[in-house]
């Protein structure tokens, strides 16, 4: 029996074929997000219930703990989510609120957008967004940090004052030409999304000592809600470092009129010293309470 001939294909079709493989080989990458870009991770096991997220900071990160399993994780697009570098999505998990607690320099962070729903609060020193709370009847859950990222986000720049210094990762802003009440300091540097200066360690007053020089600027230490209990601006920053100038400060004014505002003291070599928080304080020495002020984020 005569064995039946295979019709070959024709030689433009092969070619066309191979050319349309050839196309879908070299289709171009598109980074969604590291996390996902080589297929979606394994759920969580049964077990989990919680952990440590941490912001990209070098130097003092803010730090939130989190007690239970993630309701959900889910990707998002939108122009308000920190992204990593070279992402067009974020990974966003979520839990209750009551589940997650900043533990760790919450001094940091700043609210991207109060007009949003959802309160971002992103880290001004590194940029990533760790923590978030949505507007509402306070029932519903927090988005929390894009911590799979493999990238860094760009810091905020360190820019302002009459004189700034960028060093441990943190921004100094120093103000000498429009002096202050320390009050009136503390709500220009909240203005711009800082704080007064908060120098909890050896190394961040060694810095700011030598960026004050001779300047007296305040600095965000006092002990206006009981007497010579001094407390930083942020309260969840424990009081533990001193750098007082001896040998009798803080004083209090020796009884004469109260001191519960800080400087550093550069006309007296740059350590610390109790002073008048306002022109206004009973008995106060002509001149004193309007200082120089020094932020920082």
């Amino acid at each position: 029996m005569a064995r039946k001939a295979v019709k070959k294909p024709a030689k433009k079709v092969v070619k066309r074929v191979a050319k349309k493989a050839k196309a879908k080989r070299a289709a171009p990458f598109i980074a969604l997000h590291p996390a996902i870009d080589h297929g979606f991770p394994k759920s969580a096991g049964k077990g989990f219930s919680g952990g440590t997220l941490t912001c990209k900071c070098t130097s003092d990160p803010v730090t939130v703990e989190l007690s239970s399993q993630t309701a959900h994780n889910h990707a998002c697009g939108c122009t308000k989510c920190w992204k990593p570098e070279g992402a067009i999505f974020s990974i966003v998990a979520v839990v209750p609120s009551d589940k997650a607690k900043v533990t760790a320099n919450g001094h940091k962070l700043r609210i991207v957008d109060e007009s949003a729903l959802i309160q971002r609060h992103a880290c001004t020193g590194c940029g990533v967004q760790i923590d978030g709370k949505q507007t509402g009847d306070g029932s519903v859950d927090s988005p929390m940090i894009d911590a799979s990222g493999d990238g860094s986000p760009d810091a905020r720049p360190c820019t302002g004052g009459d004189m700034n210094m960028s060093t441990g990762g943190q921004c100094y802003l120093l103000f000498t030409t429009t002096p202050k009440s320390w009050a009136d300091a503390n709500t220009a540097c909240i203005a711009m999304g800082a704080h007064l200066a908060i120098l909890d360690t050896a190394a961040k007053h060694t810095a700011a000592k030598a960026f004050a020089g001779l300047d007296d600027p305040w600095i965000g230490l006092t002990d206006l809600g009981v007497e010579m209990t001094f407390r930083w601006v942020d309260v969840n920053v424990p009081f533990a470092f001193t750098a007082w100038d001896p040998p009798n400060e803080p004083s209090n004014g020796q009884g004469v009129y109260e001191e519960d505002c800080v400087v550093i003291a550069g006309k007296r070599g740059g350590d610390w010293d109790d002073r008048p928080c306002s022109p206004a304080v009973a008995n106060a020495p002509t001149g004193s309470g309007i200082y120089a002020y020094m932020c920082q984020f």
